[in-house]
């Protein structure tokens, strides 16, 4: 609902900037940019690329396939910039890859400390992602000229 309410506010009637770029695309922009850009600490690229630094230092611990798998998620966003309207495929594909990566890491591993070690970093990364979340809702909406 809020995504929503950001995205409309064109239509209200306050008096708006008309040299700045609008909201919109403002929104298409650092969307685009939060997934494609491998220098945003925060985007996903930047994360794909970090998998792949950090699957090849461990190279010797892993699997062929597990490292094939690595490579082909460190290239499933494009290098160069595309539309948003191309984006629901590829993160579909890499939605797809991250899937394959999880069953095979659960399948492979022994349940003994390092499970349990990446079961509790899973859990603590869940619960301070949801924690950012609810702390990002419960502030209250300020309309972005």
């Amino acid at each position: 609902m809020r995504l929503y309410r950001c995205l409309n506010i064109e239509q209200s009637k306050l008096p708006q900037n008309r040299h700045s770029p609008s909201l919109r695309l403002r929104f298409q922009k650092e969307l685009i940019s939060v997934l494609s850009e491998a220098r945003r600490v925060n985007g996903l690229a930047f994360s794909f690329a970090q998998a792949y630094q950090t699957g090849n230092k461990v190279r010797e611990r892993l699997s062929l396939d597990m490292m094939h798998l690595i490579g082909k998620m460190s290239m499933c966003l494009p290098a160069e910039r595309t539309s948003l309207l191309e984006y629901p495929v590829i993160l579909s594909n890499c939605m797809e890859l991250l899937s394959v990566f999880t069953g095979m890491e659960r399948e492979n591993i022994n349940r003994g400390t390092e499970w349990l070690f990446l079961s509790i970093g899973r859990r603590l990364e869940r619960a301070i992602f949801i924690t950012r979340q609810l702390r990002k809702i419960a502030k209250p909406f300020k309309e972005i000229d």
